[in-house]
C-alpha cells in the first residue's frame, strides 16, 4: 500500500512566540530574522543527542499484520539511503496512527 499524501506543516506551533500570525495566515519573517539575531550559541552535551532506537518491537511494522496497523499504528522505518549533502545513512519513521 502507497500513500500519497502530504500534510502541511503545523504552523500554529510557531505562534506563541509570534512566529505565525493566524489572522493573515502568514509567518512573520520580521520576528523570526530578530530572534535569529539574538540567539546565543551553546556548546551542547552529547548526552541528550538523537540516536536510532529499535527498541519497542511491539510497534514495529515488522511485528504486526496489516490488521493491527490498521487498527493501532505501527512504527515504520526505512534506513540506509544515502542523504544528500550530509553524507550520512538517514532513517525515515512513520507513525500514522
Amino acid at each position: 500500500m502507497l500513500i500519497d499524501q502530504i500534510a502541511p506543516p503545523q504552523f500554529d506551533l510557531y505562534e506563541p512566540a509570534g512566529y505565525y500570525n493566524r489572522e493573515r495566515g502568514t509567518m512573520d519573517f520580521e520576528a523570526i530574522e530578530k530572534a535569529k539575531k539574538q540567539a546565543k550559541r551553546r556548546d551542547l552535551s552529547n548526552e541528550k543527542e538523537v540516536h536510532l532506537n529499535e527498541g519497542h518491537p511491539a510497534v514495529r511494522a515488522w511485528n504486526l499484520t496489516v490488521d493491527e496497523i490498521r487498527r493501532e499504528g505501527a512504527i515504520f522505518m526505512f534506513k540506509g539511503a544515502m542523504f544528500g549533502g550530509l553524507e550520512v545513512a538517514m532513517a525515515l519513521v512513520l507513525w500514522p496512527a
